[in-house]
């Protein structure tokens, strides 16, 4: 009877070789993304966070001058709006 040996190393991974490359191919294109087009790569991160490295291959591209406006405009709206939304709430009661 032959019985084979089961290490911690020998197991099944979820992940076939398609599913690597794709991932790897998707890396590599977010890389070459963000040098190519930094502020289109910023406004991406900004407005989706994490999911901007599966977006960028549906986005389309608008001048880097206009996207370094929008982002600089939304990072510096970001700064300003500090205030808690419980410091916006009226009293209210009897007084």
């Amino acid at each position: 009877m032959n019985r084979r040996f089961s290490s911690p190393i020998d197991y099944d991974t979820p992940y076939s070789e398609y599913d690597i490359a794709r991932v790897s191919a998707l890396h590599r294109n977010w890389v070459r993304f963000q040098e190519t087009y930094p502020y289109n790569a910023a406004l991406l991160k900004i407005l989706l966070g994490r999911s901007a490295k599966d977006a960028h291959m549906e986005m389309e591209v608008i001048p880097e001058e206009k996207a370094r406006s929008i982002v600089q405009l939304l990072r510096k709206q970001a700064t300003a709006a500090k205030s808690r939304r419980v410091d916006n709430l009226l009293p209210m009661g009897d007084s």
